[in-house]
């Protein structure tokens, strides 16, 4: 409606708290795994369909994602601990401020830091898989507790990623502009880090190590999908979850179920 004064206002319903909020209140402890595949499903669904709108949101994050519930229950979590809880796991993605048509004139930099692509951050391009990266991140995050790359810079996040997924693509390192900055003979300059980056670095486990003790109904599978280096690799979100092993899996879920009410 317009004001009183002439401008616009606009109105929305009134929202739960965030995804990441949960996890903070948590103490960054993980959802429950049903829950994560709860959100999931949903996450892939949402993005998907922006996506066949042409739309790239480009700013995907746990602090974006709100519940539509307010209300919350003490639940058990999957190790044992008694944590905070939507009643509903029913989700919206909000703050389109930075989405753009696949078809618009793109920034150089998008996304927060910890869920920025490899492709963002070597400056050869971004579409839609973009948003799938971050995706794969925020899955990780939501099934750790923590972030799955945690970092401030460029070439630590580079070298994170490549501890954890594996090396870059020759054609995407030969097309950046800055890989002389960050790669020698086809490898990240770790040792231009300093000696803690380098201890972090090290310490980052395979993906597939990792979330290993979740390696059932496609999970590992899913991640490692969204989570390839080369965009051009990244599975296209439009329908996904009638496809993905994970997704399938999660329908016969009750908590998946009670979403379809």
């Amino acid at each position: 409606f317009i004001g009183i004064s002439g401008h616009y206002c606009m109105v929305f319903e009134t929202m739960g708290k965030s995804v990441y909020d949960y996890i903070k209140g948590n103490d960054y402890q993980p959802f429950p795994m049903n829950y994560v595949q709860a959100l999931t499903v949903q996450l892939l669904d949402a993005v998907g369909f922006l996506h066949s709108m042409e739309l790239i949101h480009t700013d995907l994050k746990p602090e974006n994602i709100l519940f539509c519930d307010s209300n919350y229950s003490m639940e058990k979590a999957d190790n044992g601990n008694m944590i905070k809880l939507p009643q509903s796991p029913q989700i919206k993605l909000i703050d389109f401020g930075g989405a753009t048509y696949e078809t618009e004139h793109k920034s150089s930099i998008i996304n927060t830091r910890q869920y920025r692509g490899p492709e963002v951050i070597l400056g050869v391009g971004w579409s839609y898989p973009s948003d799938c990266w971050s995706l794969g991140c925020i899955i990780a995050e939501m099934a750790m507790g923590e972030l799955l790359f945690g970092t401030h810079g460029n070439t630590e996040h580079l070298a994170l990623m490549e501890r954890s997924v594996g090396q870059f693509p020759k054609h995407m390192i030969e097309k950046s502009n800055v890989q002389s900055k960050y790669f020698n003979d086809g490898r990240v300059k770790i040792d231009s880090l300093s000696r803690s980056s380098q201890r972090h670095v090290r310490k980052m486990p395979q993906l597939v190590d990792m979330f290993a003790h979740h390696d059932q109904n496609g999970f590992v599978d899913l991640l490692t999908s969204l989570l390839t280096l080369d965009p051009a690799e990244r599975p296209n979100l439009v329908g996904a979850t009638d496809k993905m092993d994970f997704c399938i899996a999660a329908a016969s879920s009750p908590i998946v179920q009670t979403l379809k009410k």
